[in-house]
């Protein structure tokens, strides 16, 4: 099903990450990002904008090297980018994401900063993910990990 801006814009937000649009380069994805949501993400992605313009991008599917591959090019061609870019991208679900192009250009430093991190950056874990509550309170409570009640002997 194809995705109009408005829809995707009133999805709500359920992650988010920040990639740069570097000349010449793929498009980073953040590896905790790929990896928490890895069962849902599919190849082909629909980037969004404010101003209504709607982007098919493709992405690789690698949590060892995620990266926006066909597609993410021409968003110079667009936005008219002269160098390179930062861009806020949001998750709505279904493969729909919301974009905010940052129109200043960022400097050499900036960008070898930004491929240093995502480049050395080594996911933690390939999933599955558990979620769970965790309640605060008043007690002091010492233990080295964290367990569900239905799985441990009463303290």
């Amino acid at each position: 099903m194809a995705y109009t801006a408005k829809e995707i814009h009133e999805l709500d937000t359920r992650g988010l990450f920040c990639s740069m649009y570097i000349r010449g380069q793929n498009g980073y994805v953040d590896r905790a990002f790929a990896v928490e949501f890895q069962g849902e993400l599919a190849k082909e992605w629909t980037l969004a904008d404010s101003a209504g313009n709607v982007h098919s991008v493709y992405y690789n599917q690698d949590l060892l090297s995620p990266q926006i591959l066909d597609g993410w090019l021409t968003l110079s061609s667009i936005y008219g980018f002269k160098g390179d870019h930062s861009i806020l991208i949001r998750y709505g679900g279904q493969s729909c994401f919301k974009i905010t192009v940052f129109m200043g250009e960022i400097c050499e430093i900036g960008v070898n900063r930004y491929l240093k991190e995502v480049q050395g950056r080594e996911p933690l874990t390939k999933g599955p993910f558990e979620h769970f509550d965790i309640m605060l309170s008043s007690f002091y409570i010492k233990g080295n990990y964290l367990g569900s009640a239905t799985h441990e002997k009463s303290l």
